[in-house]
Formats: structure tokens, C-alpha cells, sequence
């Protein structure tokens, strides 16, 4: 069903501590990332399966027999079938039941829906309100459809985030970027499974890939590390899957009530310092954040060069982002970001730790602040060299992981979440599938819980436009909701409809 296109074809630096060494890769986000992707290329010209992808049985060869098996005989069970892990994407959850609920039809309308999809050469917005799941209904679409040459999943969204792309929006926009991360591939590899037995198109070439960098754990990948293509999954290592022991990909679940009625407040400015009270959460201030994000991007990263950080630099980079310059606060950043007394003693201890040990600082925020390394490596780095901290009674690890992440909120709020230990427990618990939050420093989590989380921003933006409005929608908004749903009922639909 899928058409074919066909193309011709370190730098090290160590960081020290008296328990710990790092040996991390020091190079830039292209360098890296396209080092990787020509390792990918190696590997797959001449092996046509390895832990993480497989081009003898691609994903997509299963997907589209399966689809043809429920277009045969439509049943929810044939259905059902094409959403597996050797199918599909994130294909545990939310799975064939749920997805055949959020459809607008009998199960042999949805069978007319597919085919539809199958023939249709221009997308249609339309299509969301009868099959309301989008990731699903864009993944059957990219899948299935001749007039697409790349493959939309979720993985594809995770993925193209550890590559520093940023995949947001609704269909159009995340497709052009698909598109444009395709062409740098070929630019730079070409079509390496070209004229081998085990040939593929590039956009399968690329699921495969995506799947190998969301999928794979670090056990898999340090048992790779030694062999004949151990490169490639060297640039994965520590920056790929969970090896936490809950099973399947963790997903939104029961967000309608909450998105909306953010969204309406968030269209009418009703999280601005002055009051709304109609509005869900119309007493919280929350703008404040935009306001000092703003500050670290226009003056903390003009006046600093966070990735190539001094031993000089410590004392001053400290003093600019504790200032509430900018925000219309009248405490310091700290207390409103660690969450009262407790919290900004965790932030002090931390500040004066590297403050004290500005050499080691320097090294370990240098690598923190880079994002061409994997949110999992930066945070490991922080926790290694702050975890001594929790020694003191009353330093939880939880407040050193709320230091961490706030300040990769902050530097990227497009991508990056602080979490609040007690209100992202609860709001983690009851609006995802995951089904327990780990308390304590968790990077492992942190990775888990950050794509759900993002597409979560991207529900609300649509939702927000839906209002109306063209207002910016980041991951601060998600902070906010996470704030606000931590001291407020959840909205009930009439509310919601009333707004």
C-alpha cells in the first residue's frame, strides 16, 4: 500500500568526581545526532535485523496485512489485531477496544472509514471528529496511504525529540517536519537498504529507526555495545528505553474535562495576575513563568554560554536565575519554584554546594545544560553529584529532582517539565496510565512520563485554537495545570460546556 522512494546513493570529555567518573561524548546536537544516523546506515546495509528493528518482517508490513485482514472480514477482533507491538506504535494503549470506542460508528462503518483512508489522497480534518484518538488516526493514515512518504506515530514524536527536532502541532505541521527530517536523512545516508535483499523504503527504514531509539532498554543496548555494529548503540546508551518494570508505553487517560477547561482559561487570560473566577483555576497567577522563561532566554543564555561553562561562571549564573528580574515576584524564583521553606533549602544546599566546588560545577552544568544529550543522562549527572545532599535531614531526593527539572523547564519550556513531587504524583496517577509514581529522583521516570505529557501540551493547544486564540501553549502550561489540579476540584462537563 505504501509507494517506494529510492535514492542513490569525538571528541571526549571527563567529568570527576572523588566516586563518580563520567565519559560522555562532547559534541554538538548535528554532529551527534548524524553520527548516529550514518552508524544506522552502516548497520542496517549489511544486517537486516538487530535488536530494535527488523527489515525482513518490518512493522509495516505486518500493519498492512492485518489491515487487510479487517477489511476482508471486519470484526472488532480483526480489528483489534492490527494494534499490537509488532503492528503499531504505543500499540498497548491505548489498544484496539479503546480505540474502537473512540470512533464514531459501528465496526463495519469503521471498516468504510479505513478504506476511506486508504484512498483519500489529501488529509482531512474532518476525520478527527468521527475517529477522536488523532495519533491513531494519523498513524493509520501515514501508514496506509500512497499520497504520504513518512509514517506519523508517536514514536516518531519521541524520537525526532531525542534528535532535536520538536514535532508539535496537529497533523500538517508535524508532518512537514517529518518530511524535512526525512530529506536530512537521505541527504546524509541515502536509501541504505537500497539493492540488498532485505530492501525497505526510506519511511520504513525510518519506523524502524524510531522504534530502535524509543523501544530499546539499556540492558539490550550494553549487551550490543561490543558488537560489530556496538557505534550505533553506543549513541543510544543511557538516553533510550526504560528499564523500569511496568510494562508498555504510559499514555494519556480521561483528559477531555481538564484540557478544555484549561484551555478556555488559557484563551481568556485567566491565569494572568488578575483574577477570573468563572474560569477553572481563575484565582491561580501562573503567568509569572512565561515571564521569567523569558528572562532566561533573553538575558541568563545571552550573558552565560550554558553548555561551556567557567568555574567563574558559578557564582553569577546562580545569582541571575535565583532574581525575580522580569517577573513581578517579590521573593526570589526559588521559593515559588522549590515550593515553600523545605523546597528552597534543597535549592540553597545545591547552589551552595557548586558555588563551594565551582570546577566540578562547571563540568557537570555544562553537560546539564546541553541538550544534545538525553534528558535521562543530564539528570543522572545532576542526581550523581547532589545526591550527597540528601545526607542533611530534611533534603529529599524528591526536591533535588524538582531543582533539576525546573531548570530544564525553564531553559526549554517547549519541551521540559518541573515536577512538583505531591501534585505531579496525583495528577500522574489519575490522568495517565501509569500506575505508580515513584517518589525520590527517577530520571528513568522522568523519561517515561515526558511524552505524555507533551502530547498533552499539543491537546491543549488545539484546544486553545479551537477558542480562538493563537496564545503559545508549553510546557509551563502543563506546570500550571499540574498546580492547579493539585488544589481544585476537576471540572465537571457542565462547567466545561459553560465556558
Amino acid at each position: 500500500m505504501k509507494k517506494e522512494v529510492r535514492v542513490s546513493h569525538p571528541r571526549y570529555r571527563l567529568i570527576t568526581k572523588p566516586t563518580t567518573v563520567y565519559l560522555v561524548t562532547k559534541l554538538s546536537l548535528r554532529p551527534r545526532s548524524d553520527s548516529l544516523l550514518n552508524a544506522w546506515g552502516h548497520m542496517i546495509q549489511n544486517e537486516p535485523t538487530n535488536p530494535g528493528y527488523n527489515l525482513n518482517s518490518p512493522r509495516q508490513a505486518s500493519f498492512e496485512q492485518e489491515v487487510s485482514a479487517f477489511l476482508e472480514s471486519p470484526t472488532a477482533d480483526s480489528f483489534d489485531s492490527i494494534w499490537t507491538t509488532e503492528t503499531a506504535a504505543a500499540a498497548s494503549n491505548p489498544g484496539g477496544p479503546i480505540l474502537r470506542a473512540t470512533f464514531d460508528g459501528d465496526i463495519a462503518e469503521l471498516a468504510t472509514f479505513v478504506e476511506t483512508l486508504t484512498t483519500e489522497s489529501k488529509y482531512n480534518q474532518n476525520w478527527e471528529d468521527r475517529f477522536t484518538w488523532t495519533w491513531a488516526l494519523w498513524e493509520l493514515y501515514t501508514r496506509l496511504n500512497d499520497s504520504v512518504d513518512v509514517i506519523l506515530t508517536t514514536d516518531a514524536s519521541a524520537a525526532l525529540s531525542w534528535f532535536g527536532e520538536n514535532l508539535t502541532g496537529g497533523y500538517r505541521g508535524r508532518i512537514r517536519t517529518l518530511q524535512q527530517f526525512k530529506d536530512r536523512y537521505q541527504d546524509l545516508i541515502g536509501h541504505p537498504s537500497a539493492e540488498t535483499a532485505h530492501e525497505q523504503p526510506i519511511e520504513v527504514e525510518l519506523d524502524e529507526l524510531f522504534q530502535a531509539v524509543e523501544t530499546l532498554d539499556t540492558e539490550t543496548i550494553a549487551a550490543e555495545l561490543k558488537g560489530n555494529y556496538g557505534e550505533f548503540y553506543r549513541y543510544l546508551y543511557r538516553g533510550a528505553g526504560s528499564t523500569e518494570s511496568e510494562a508498555g508505553q504510559v499514555t494519556l487517560a480521561d483528559i477531555g474535562s481538564v484540557t478544555k477547561a484549561y484551555a478556555a482559561g488559557k484563551a481568556n487570560e485567566a491565569y494572568s495576575k488578575d483574577e477570573k473566577e468563572p474560569y477553572w483555576g481563575g484565582t491561580h497567577w501562573e503567568t509569572w513563568k512565561e515571564a521569567y522563561a523569558d528572562h532566561v532566554e533573553t538575558q541568563i543564555k545571552e550573558e552565560f554560554s550554558l553548555t561551556s561553562l567557567s568555574p567563574d561562571d558559578i557564582g553569577p549564573l546562580f545569582d541571575a536565575i535565583t532574581t525575580a528580574e522580569g517577573t513581578e515576584l517579590n521573593k526570589p524564583v526559588a521559593t515559588y519554584v522549590m515550593g515553600g521553606q523545605w523546597g528552597q533549602y534543597t535549592w540553597n544546599d545545591i547552589v551552595e554546594h557548586f558555588t563551594a566546588n565551582p570546577v566540578e560545577a562547571s563540568q557537570v552544568l555544562s553537560l546539564f545544560f546541553d541538550e544534545s544529550y538525553p534528558a535521562v543522562t543530564r539528570l543522572d549527572a545532576f542526581r550523581e553529584h547532589t545526591t550527597h545532599l540528601t545526607e542533611t535531614e530534611d533534603r529529599s531526593p524528591g526536591s533535588i529532582e524538582r531543582m533539576a527539572t525546573s531548570l530544564l523547564m525553564f531553559i526549554d519550556p517547549q519541551q521540559h517539565l518541573g515536577l512538583p513531587p505531591s501534585r505531579t504524583k496525583q495528577f500522574v496517577e489519575e490522568k495517565t496510565t501509569l500506575e505508580k509514581y515513584q517518589s525520590g529522583f527517577k530520571p528513568q521516570q522522568y523519561r517515561r512520563i515526558i511524552g505524555p505529557l507533551r502530547e498533552l501540551r499539543d491537546e491543549i493547544e488545539y484546544a486553545v485554537r479551537e477558542q480562538g486564540s493563537e496564545t503559545p501553549v508549553t510546557m509551563l502550561d502543563i506546570h500550571s495545570m499540574i498546580w492547579i489540579y493539585g488544589s481544585q476540584e476537576e471540572p465537571t462537563t457542565e462547567q466545561v460546556e459553560s465556558q
